[in-house]
């Protein structure tokens, strides 16, 4: 694990959690989902500290469940153990209401008396975590996690007061990196939009009035060349 405090304690997830297990993908797949129902959840709902629930993928609360191997509860972690979107993780909200995962999301159920749902989930996505998952990697094509790996996973393991307070803090960090990501999107369509009237006339500077002329760029450009393909 590197360095670590002395009075910390390196440990294997399963030795902290109560649940580590996947689902599964109903017969039917995708030609069983209704319009209104349960929400199922796959791999590309699990994003990067966060649950993305969509209407696309809801199956019938019969289906639902005969499925309570798979049943998500708030505060659970949810893991993508296969693909491309391997190691992604989140936890679930504490508004979420039910749901089940399909294959490739792991359910992973902390002892709260032991291990913080939101400390293991940062441990997880952070550079030790992420190296781990891609080394208990199996399969030819190294591109999947079963249920022991993930298990077998060594934890540096805090006081639980200080796991909470680790996860809080980053959590903070989180919240302001995503508030920030959100007023840089609304400043770029804004200026977006000031170009687009700047560059048409539209909206005109203090100081500039007058008619704009429009011309080619072939009259005020002392060269145009285009480049042939291939060409250095």
């Amino acid at each position: 694990m590197g360095w670590i405090p002395e009075n910390w304690d390196v440990g294997r997830i399963s030795d902290y959690t109560s649940k580590i297990g996947s689902g599964s993908t109903p017969r039917g797949g995708s030609q069983i989902y209704v319009s209104s129902g349960v929400p199922f959840i796959r791999s590309q709902n699990v994003l990067n500290n966060s649950l993305l629930l969509d209407t696309d993928s809801l199956i019938p609360r019969g289906i639902h469940e005969m499925m309570k191997n798979t049943f998500v509860k708030p505060g659970d972690v949810l893991l993508n153990i296969t693909g491309a979107s391997i190691g992604r993780s989140c936890v679930v909200p504490k508004d979420f209401v039910e749901g089940n995962v399909n294959q490739h999301v792991c359910i992973v159920r902390t002892v709260k008396e032991k291990l913080n749902n939101h400390f293991l989930q940062i441990f997880l996505s952070s550079y030790s975590g992420q190296k781990s998952i891609l080394t208990m990697q199996v399969g030819g094509n190294r591109e999947g996690l079963n249920h022991s790996g993930v298990g077998s996973i060594k934890i540096p393991i805090p006081s639980l007061k200080e796991q909470k307070t680790i996860a809080q803090c980053l959590s903070t960090w989180d919240t302001a990196i995503t508030k920030l990501g959100n007023l840089i999107k609304v400043k770029k369509k804004r200026k977006k939009g000031l170009m687009q009237q700047l560059l048409t006339g539209k909206k005109r500077l203090p100081g500039f009035d007058g008619e704009w002329e429009e011309v080619s760029l072939s009259n005020i450009a002392k060269r145009v060349t285009e480049k042939k393909y291939g060409a250095k």
